[in-house]
């Protein structure tokens, strides 16, 4: 489909999916001489996480089902707790606000927790006329911060995808995705988990789409055509780019950007991507990959 893609987690480090194609590493070529994805002691089904362009993530979800047919897959759903902006409207309209004046009100906030709407009101400088006219709509600020974090409804996960045989939607509660395109489960990532249906990851990724979008600009302005996954297109000891990441010069940098981030690579001083994996894993303890 022409969509970058790439494994992660205990399926990236796999000879499986090594071999099939799904993951680029050879977990070889980095001395994991062991399998964690299928290993007899995992207690947890084995699931792949697939990082893939976010502006094509459903476009993927689309190929998923025409691959395995339409009975054999939904989505995972999640609970749906209020924020700021529907808080504020679903307060406004019990209390009788026309609909136009509180969707101009609701529209006025930043994505935000619903608990702090008074405290937006008296610091953000884009809510001073808003706040000047608080009072005039009563009990609705305080209202509107008590529904915080209470469910409003059920929506599409970012990623979970689950694959089943043809009998999956006949022995699941679903219901269609808020934009009707897909079947989604009634139920968290955590309980699909607990049901023991096998689930697949895919997830939509900036850093992803930004790549392809690099890559295809050099393709238009240079004709050259660079495979960012083949080590003589993009070598991985680049001398030039462990500078950058050596002087904290890391915005931009999937995973290397984060201020924390910055400060330890920074006092790490990487030479390596092997030391780049170290300093990921040490930050982000869920992903560790122990070598032999």
């Amino acid at each position: 489909m022409g969509i970058r893609v790439a494994a992660r987690g205990s399926g990236a480090g796999s000879m499986v999916n090594h071999s099939l194609f799904v993951a680029t590493a050879n977990p070889l070529d980095h001395n994991l001489l062991f399998e964690r994805f299928l290993s007899v002691r995992r207690r947890s089904l084995p699931d792949i996480d697939i990082d893939v362009e976010s502006a094509r993530r459903l476009e993927v979800y689309d190929r998923i089902i025409e691959r395995f047919g339409r009975e054999r897959v939904a989505v995972t759903g999640m609970p749906e707790t209020y924020r700021a902006r529907h808080a504020l409207r679903d307060t406004g309209l019990a209390l009788g606000i026309p609909p136009q004046v509180i969707d101009k009100v609701a529209k006025s906030f930043p994505h935000i927790r619903a608990r702090d709407i008074r405290d937006a009101l008296v610091s953000l400088p884009e809510l001073k006329q808003l706040a000047s006219q608080a009072a005039s709509y009563g009990p609705l600020w305080e209202l509107a911060e008590g529904l915080d974090k209470l469910p409003r409804g059920i929506a599409m996960h970012p990623c979970g995808v689950i694959l089943s045989n043809a009998s999956l939607l006949d022995r699941l509660p679903v219901q269609p995705t808020p934009g009707g395109q897909y079947p989604m489960v009634q139920a968290d990532k955590d309980d699909v988990e607990d049901l023991g249906l096998l689930k697949l990851d895919v997830l939509g990724v900036r850093m992803q789409s930004a790549m392809a979008h690099a890559v295809g600009e050099i393709r238009r302005t240079s004709g050259r055509q660079i495979d960012l996954d083949n080590p003589d297109h993009v070598p991985l000891g680049d001398h030039a780019a462990f500078e950058l990441i050596r002087k904290s010069d890391t915005v931009g940098m999937f995973q290397l950007e984060s201020p924390g981030q910055q400060d330890l690579v920074g006092r790490l001083q990487p030479r390596d991507v092997q030391d780049v994996i170290a300093d990921i894993s040490l930050f982000r303890p869920g992903p560790v990959l122990f070598p032999h």
